[in-house]
């Protein structure tokens, strides 16, 4: 066995794992470094998510605001038009006893009596 050989291939691969190992250690904190970032997005993101959850909760409340009003508001419509409907259906009856009881007291139209 040649000692200067395993001694020369020992060093070798010492070197090459000091150079692999340098190599993690730079990829691992651009990593943490790139954590960093992202943490601070999340932040961020988050804080948005926030702010839009509160607009989509107020626009919800105006929309069942809107959705009461409307509603009240049919409902008054609906009884404007109930009254209307009654105030023809009324009228249709008087116009109806009119026309009877016109019939009955005009003469035949002949100016002539039967």
């Amino acid at each position: 066995m040649d000692v200067q050989r395993t001694m020369e291939f020992i060093l070798e691969q010492q070197a090459r794992t000091a150079a692999h190992l340098e190599g993690v250690a730079a990829e691992q904190k651009a990593l943490a470094t790139e954590q960093k970032g992202l943490a601070t997005e999340q932040k961020k993101l988050a804080s948005q998510q926030a702010k839009t959850e509160k607009r989509v909760d107020s626009l919800a409340k105006i929309v069942q605001t809107g959705m009461k009003m409307m509603l009240a508001r049919e409902k008054r419509v609906d009884e404007r038009i109930q009254a209307l409907v009654d105030s023809q259906l009324r009228l249709d009856q008087r116009m109806d006893r009119f026309i009877e009881n016109f019939n009955k007291h005009r003469p035949n139209g002949s100016g002539r009596k039967h």
